[in-house]
């Protein structure tokens, strides 16, 4: 008693530090339970901050019954509280309550007149423990259309397998409330928020595809490519299915290929808007730097990219990074043979670009590549004539016979490519040096 009695003495004091140290220790001395409605005084005051959240510890040792009839005017905003004391009362009502209980002060604080919309978030996060209450999924209806963004702050590993498909589902039915409420950059973390539902309600990989494709919106297209993209690449199980035929991520692809030939998604150099199909898929189908990207999509998209000249410089990425993947000899050489074909209708500068990057990702081959190999297909490729042909086996020899120190037959095919039929070849042959003076 006599450490409760000197907290009490000091709760008031008029030095700040003390007072939040006394009323941090109530909690703490012999009758705990006794310190809550002293805590909970302090909730629209200065020393709200630390007594609120020492009142934790006195809810654990308060009767359920006398629990919530100290949090109730708290939750409804009857009795004056900060917006922060009220939420931790929020989560104290969820987390020391039994269930119906608990929904049932929550619901009450949902629907407070006040309507705080930070008050009906916390009560959305802290609802995932009690949705075992069909009243707690009549509140998480409530607060779709009410707080969008607070459903997607709960992930699907917060809830029991069963209600995970359910709760998608409301997230469903919040996506275009979740993107008008979100400006600029927040735009991108809730469509990544949505993307991590998109394996327990399909219809979410079908809404991105959608605004990806949209062309009459110019908001959020960007974010929703980009966790498309995120999704088509990863290994996990979910409805976008990486690029093959019949997957979200290629239809939604072909959809802006489409666009392209249309008035609205190829409009040229007008006023305020130019070639929005081919701006969009150039986002949706580049791969940056990602190392994981399952050789069965680069595939797919390579082939579905064939078709569109517009498009020859990502499809070449694309290739480049097939080659690099290339162990076998004549895997390789058939690869670059592709990437050669594709590169002829583009033009040197994007032939030289493309090669660029095969010599910087060539600079330590792989331990299992064959290098002579390489060094067939770098024959090959050099004597077959063309500037885009040239560019890559002069790509080859860089990185591959600087790293072997240069042999004779490197240097060999080196001087081979500084009498190419190109020009441009033979520049860049010349630009390339075996030993520094």
């Amino acid at each position: 008693m006599l450490g409760r009695a000197l907290a009490m003495r000091f709760k008031d004091d008029g030095e700040t530090v003390v007072a939040e140290g006394a009323l941090a220790a109530l909690p703490w001395t012999d009758r705990p339970r006794q310190a809550l409605p002293v805590l909970l005084e302090q909730a629209g005051g200065d020393r709200a901050r630390v007594a609120v959240y020492a009142a934790e510890r006195a809810a654990r040792f308060t009767a359920p019954s006398e629990l919530g009839l100290q949090l109730g005017p708290l939750l409804t905003g009857e009795r004056s509280a900060k917006v922060t004391s009220r939420k931790e009362a929020v989560r104290l009502a969820a987390r020391f309550l039994p269930p119906e209980q608990a929904v049932t002060l929550l619901a009450r604080a949902f629907h407070a007149p006040d309507r705080h919309p930070d008050v009906r978030s916390a009560v959305v996060r802290a609802l995932p423990p009690l949705l075992g209450m069909p009243e707690a999924w009549d509140l998480l209806r409530d607060a779709a259309p009410a707080v969008p963004e607070a459903l997607l702050h709960v992930t699907p590993w917060e809830l029991g397998e069963s209600h995970r498909g359910p709760y998608a589902v409301l997230v469903d039915a919040a996506y275009d409330a979740c993107l008008a409420s979100a400006e600029g950059f927040a735009g991108y973390g809730a469509l990544q928020a949505v993307g991590v539902w998109t394996r327990f309600a399909p219809r979410l990989a079908d809404r991105l595809s959608r605004t990806v494709c949209d062309l009459g919106s110019r908001t959020h297209w960007q974010y929703a490519a980009w966790v498309l993209r995120d999704l088509a690449v990863s290994d996990l199980p979910h409805p976008v299915g990486g690029a093959a035929p019949g997957s979200v991520f290629h239809g939604a692809v072909a959809g802006l290929m489409a666009a392209l030939r249309e008035p609205e998604g190829g409009c040229d150099a007008l006023e305020h808007r130019d070639l929005p199909a081919l701006q969009r898929l150039r986002t949706l189908v580049s791969l940056g730097s990602r190392e994981s990207v399952p050789p069965e999509l680069l595939a797919a998209l390579v082939g579905q990219l064939a078709p569109e000249p517009l498009l020859t410089a990502e499809r070449a990425e694309l290739l480049g990074r097939m080659v690099d993947r290339a162990s076998e000899p004549a895997a390789l050489l058939g690869r670059l043979q592709d990437l050669a074909d594709a590169l002829e209708g583009a033009g040197v500068t994007v032939a030289a670009q493309t090669a660029a990057r095969l010599r910087a990702s060539w600079t330590r081959p792989a331990p299992s590549q064959d290098t002579g190999a390489v060094l067939a297909a770098a024959g090959r490729l050099a004597r077959d004539g063309g500037a885009a042909t040239g560019l890559l086996a002069l790509a080859l020899v860089t990185a591959t016979g600087g790293s072997l120190g240069w042999p004779e037959e490197w240097r060999s095919l080196l001087r081979l490519l500084r009498r190419h039929a190109q020009p441009d070849v033979r520049q860049e042959a010349y630009r390339t040096v075996t030993e520094s003076e």
